[in-house]
């Protein structure tokens, strides 16, 4: 027998020769499998630019994303019931239990993601005071390019439509206020103060517009944000008094005008 002929040796069963070049292709593939694996597994793994993309675990993300999701909604559930009971009740005499049935959350939910009452009111003010200075910076961006007294109007607007959607929030600040000193509510008023300031210096940069533009005198203009502001607040408390309260439009044209062209009759 030929040892070199291809004819003298042994014949091998189809179903081996197959499975035995299967797995040599295997082999010389795996290295390069077994690394792509690894980066993906380590998070390491590349877009087609080089640059380095997280990949989650599969089942992970989704279900991260399904649990803020509802921390979400059952916070802002949560905010929107405690101020229609505080703006109700009174600060002292709401009931976390009577906030969380109008949640439709467990009082367990609410200690869970927020925490005691005082601990409540808290987040809400720093949720509404975070919300007011947004919406006024943006508000006052979107706005600069036109006529001054249209920018004006936009600004007022923009506190008196918020104002009408989270009364109850600004009936539960004017609780807090006087509450101040008492248990940990005296932190709201922190929160507060911070806000006012920043909200003052967006008060100063729309009466800066004006003058600027020649709509407002340069003349006693140091005062004119603070009469503005004070003019806004004491309107809003006019109306939390009120049974009827006027629509946020027509509001922002009343003061507009007073504002800017004063409430006396001309001689």
């Amino acid at each position: 027998m030929n040892p070199d002929s291809q004819s003298d040796r042994p014949l091998m069963p189809r179903k081996v020769a197959t499975a035995r070049r299967k797995s040599a292709d295997l082999t010389a593939h795996r290295p390069r499998a077994e690394s792509a694996a690894g980066k993906l597994a380590s998070g390491k793994a590349r877009t087609d630019s080089g640059k380095p993309r997280v990949e989650p675990a599969s089942g992970k993300a989704p279900a991260a994303r399904l649990r803020d999701d509802f921390r979400n909604y059952a916070r802002a559930a949560i905010f929107a019931a405690a101020e229609e009971v505080i703006a109700a009740e009174g600060l002292h005499a709401a009931r976390i239990e009577e906030i969380a049935r109008r949640a439709r959350v467990a009082v367990g939910t609410i200690y869970n993601l927020v925490g005691d009452r005082e601990a409540l009111v808290i987040e809400i003010m720093r949720a509404r005071h975070g919300e007011i200075v947004s919406l006024l910076a943006t508000t006052l961006k979107q706005a600069k390019p036109l006529p001054y007294r249209e920018q004006l109007h936009a600004f007022v607007l923009a506190v008196f439509q918020y104002f009408g959607e989270h009364w109850q929030f600004f009936r539960l600040a004017m609780e807090a206020q006087r509450a101040v000193g008492c248990n940990n509510i005296d932190s709201s008023a922190k929160f507060s103060q911070q806000t006012v300031l920043e909200i003052r210096k967006l008060y100063r940069e729309l009466v800066l517009r004006g003058v600027k533009q020649g709509a407002l005198r340069a003349d006693g203009a140091e005062l004119y944000a603070a009469l503005l502001a004070g003019m806004m607040r004491e309107v809003m408390i006019l109306d939390l008094e009120s049974q009827a309260r006027c629509a946020p439009q027509e509001r922002a044209t009343q003061l507009v005008k007073v504002f800017l062209e004063g409430a006396g009759v001309p001689p």
